[in-house]
């Protein structure tokens, strides 16, 4: 008797299933190109943001709401003046009733310390951002800038003081301190207005000579 042949097995071996490939491409932050455009864009639209902010504030406070009191009292108050003495307080404090000081200290306590906080932080950031490469230069202007904050704060309430109650050192100190206000506040226009501008034209030049200039430091 003939055996019979056993047939090899018909049955398919197993395939494992096909795994789905991954993106090659990775979207972590930590492959991110730091020279990309897109991740430059976080920082420069908050000092912007800050920018706008200071600006609004500072039309609201400087443009609005201290001219309405110097329209009312008929005198240009200590806010608006880059030095005063005692015979011009006194006129100032005599033409003001208990409604004015009212009026002035809540612009003082409201839209006066947003206004020197979002001023004071824009400037900073903006030399920070493109100030000159000089790092001293740089840094003594952001501090200058930080410092008009409590610089600021302090002249408003010097300056309630000073009207509600006479006396000649306060008034100079109050002159004195009001003075230092005024050279902080040109050196964040500078740094807001000067430093874009002088910016904005290196980086026209350097990518006007070098069609290859990604701006990158």
């Amino acid at each position: 008797m003939s055996r019979k042949r056993r047939r090899p097995s018909q049955s398919p071996a197993r395939k494992s299933p096909a795994t789905p490939q991954r993106a090659a491409a990775s979207h972590s932050t930590h492959d991110a190109d730091p020279n990309d455009t897109r991740n430059n864009m976080s920082p420069r639209s908050f000092v912007i943001a800050l920018v706008v902010a200071a600006a609004v504030l500072t039309w609201y406070f400087h443009g609005n709401a201290l001219p309405q009191l110097h329209k009312a009292v008929g005198a240009v108050l200590p806010d608006h003046l880059f030095w005063f003495d005692t015979a011009t307080v006194d006129g100032i404090r005599s033409a003001m009733t208990k409604d004015h000081h009212v009026l002035l200290s809540g612009a003082h306590m409201s839209a006066g310390m947003l206004f020197t906080v979002f001023a004071g932080a824009a400037g900073a950031s903006v030399a920070a951002l493109v100030g000159p490469a000089n790092k001293a230069l740089k840094r003594t202007l952001i501090w200058a800038c930080i410092a008009f904050i409590p610089v600021g704060i302090a002249s408003h309430i010097m300056i309630d003081e000073m009207l509600s109650a006479p006396g000649a050192t306060l008034v100079t100190a109050t002159a004195v301190v009001g003075l230092i206000r005024w050279v902080l506040l040109a050196i964040i226009a500078v740094c807001v207005i000067v430093l874009p501008v002088v910016w904005f034209i290196t980086e026209f030049r350097k990518r006007w000579n070098d069609p290859n200039y990604d701006g990158a430091k």
